[in-house]
């Protein structure tokens, strides 16, 4: 609800997000301020002004009608409150507070499209949804001011409404830290360029590995992955949510983030029950769960399948870009959730984790690895990326 405000001035309807409120008190307390004195007439009308904007219906109505509201009020405050820098800092925070609500809304309706046994006209419509979202975000990104940011953040809310606040709160969850990881072996991967065949280029680099070092092989680098989740101070967790039946469920959400061991003591970080601390640098959304996220079905068993694309996420030393397509196929208990993970890796990245490991990559070499790339992520034409795939398994944990 909003706050009341003092007589003569307009009171705000109840919003639909509290993200305007500490904007709102602060606007009521500078009114009252300044309500004595004959000089600041000017700034309390136009404190009025937008205080009567948002004590609108329109403003209560819908969260698209709210970020509308905000981007009149953005208006009046950089047009003619531009002396009123707190003013501007607090509409400032509340755009990052529907940003963030955006992306994770954004998130959602990626995921429902992942969804099996859509009609062509529910694809089409959640497709149009994501693609006039996605060119307001574009658009916001470039906006020459506030207001008109938050305009182009409206029809983004827009485009999303059924989105915000909604999806998958409900029913059972589970969250896993991954504590095992190794690289698969030629032949078992993933289909990450649609040919049908399964993808893991990696697999198949020991001789190649072996010009960088000779002691370098396949088996040193799985050693260095199984180092790299010991001692890690940043963990790879796993999530699932919305499950009404583990035995058989026909939509789950599910998505992959990045946590931080909060006691600082790697040696209990697999224990089954060690919290972890995540934010929206380690790509966590504001409901509490990934951003990198999809929807799925869970088998008999618990058995599923689902593809990720979106957000960077770092797994035993490796980050995978969001721009690749990133599978995993496994089966969730709320004791275990283990299977394997196909992934791209960037030749740079890949020269980038052997020389953090110490060694030193020949002039000759880095060549060799690029012409070894067998994926295509930016779609320039040149293959600069390399499949590989990972056996993993995960222990339950907490998030905070």
């Amino acid at each position: 609800a909003g706050l009341l405000l003092a007589a003569a001035a307009p009171g705000r309807a109840a919003g639909v997000t509290g993200h305007l409120d500490d904007l709102v008190s602060a606007m009521n307390a500078r009114r009252d301020a300044l309500a004595g004195d004959p000089g600041a007439k000017k700034i309390v009308k136009q404190l009025d002004k937008g205080l009567k904007i948002l004590a609108k219906p329109a403003a209560a109505k819908t969260y698209a009608g709210e970020v509308k509201a905000a981007s009149k009020v953005a208006k009046i405050l950089e047009r003619k409150l531009a002396a009123e820098a707190d003013l501007l800092e607090r509409m400032g925070d509340a755009r990052d507070d529907y940003r963030a609500d955006l992306d994770t809304a954004r998130a959602l309706l990626q995921a429902r499209l992942a969804v099996p046994g859509k009609t062509d006209k529910e694809r089409k419509r959640e497709e149009k949804n994501l693609a006039r979202a996605d060119k307001a975000l574009a658009a916001a990104e470039d906006a020459p001011d506030l207001a008109k940011e938050l305009k182009l953040l409206s029809k983004a809310a827009k485009a999303l409404e059924a989105y915000l606040g909604s999806g998958g709160s409900g029913g059972e969850s589970g969250t896993w830290v991954i504590s095992e990881l190794g690289l698969a072996s030629a032949g078992e991967g993933a289909d990450l360029d649609g040919d049908g065949a399964p993808d893991n280029q990696l697999a198949t680099l020991g001789a190649l590995l072996s010009l960088i070092d000779p002691s370098l092989d396949l088996d040193a680098i799985d050693e260095m992955i199984r180092e790299n989740l010991a001692q890690g101070g940043q963990v790879a967790i796993i999530q699932m949510w919305g499950i009404d039946d583990w035995n058989g469920d026909g939509e789950v959400f599910t998505g992959l983030m990045n946590a931080a061991d909060t006691d600082g003591d790697p040696t209990d970080n697999f224990s089954g029950t060690e919290t972890f601390d995540a934010d929206a640098a380690h790509g966590q959304a504001p409901d509490g769960h990934p951003l990198l996220r999809t929807a799925t079905a869970l088998e008999a068993g618990g058995a599923y399948s689902v593809e990720y694309t979106g957000h960077a996420v770092e797994i035993g030393g490796f980050e995978l870009p969001g721009t690749a397509k990133t599978v995993v196929e496994g089966t969730a208990t709320p004791a275990r959730n283990s299977g394997m993970i196909g992934v791209a890796i960037p030749v740079d990245a890949l020269i980038d984790f052997l020389t953090t490991q110490g060694y030193e990559i020949p002039p000759a070499v880095a060549p060799l690895l690029a012409l070894a790339a067998d994926l295509d992520l930016d779609g320039d034409g040149a293959k600069e990326s390399m499949s590989a795939a990972f056996l993993f398994d995960s222990v339950p944990a907490f998030v905070e």
